[in-house]
């Protein structure tokens, strides 16, 4: 399959690449994945790269674009995010893909009203109990 390129330094589009249709994944559990190939993708000026993850099925997939605020503050915390401050002040949070066996569980508002980001726990939201989410909180961050 065909895909863009990219552009250059100067703003020019860069030549096409030609990549497979499909992506063969062969698990650690002796599962066979076939992935759909998904072209790069190549932010704007004005915009920041989240970072590439896999999907629940194992297949790789590009990280999107976020708009980039001035001014920029980025952060990293573990490896699982990326923060880049937009205009309002409020960190602008590249999306967070959770193991197939965990689920995304929200972490509420900072001082600040803005929204903190979700972590990933092996256990339903609804069955965790305030020192749980606590305990898995500061297990995540340390």
């Amino acid at each position: 399959m065909q895909c863009h390129g990219g552009i250059d330094e100067r703003g020019c589009p860069l030549p096409p690449i030609c990549l497979p249709t499909t992506e063969i994944i062969h698990k650690s559990d002796q599962t066979v994945v076939h992935c759909r190939t998904q072209c790069p993708i190549f932010c704007g000026q004005n915009e920041q790269k989240c970072p590439n993850y896999k999907d629940k099925s194992g297949c790789p997939r590009e990280g999107p674009c976020l708009p980039r605020g001035l001014p920029i503050v980025m952060t990293i915390i573990s490896s699982k995010y990326l923060f880049f401050t937009d205009m309002s002040g409020c960190p602008s949070i590249c999306p967070l893909e959770c193991e197939s066996n965990q689920m995304t569980c929200p972490t509420g508002f900072d001082g600040n009203n803005c929204k903190k980001p979700d972590i990933c726990v092996p256990i339903s939201c609804k069955n965790m109990t305030t020192v749980t989410a606590v305990k898995n909180i500061k297990s995540f961050f340390s």
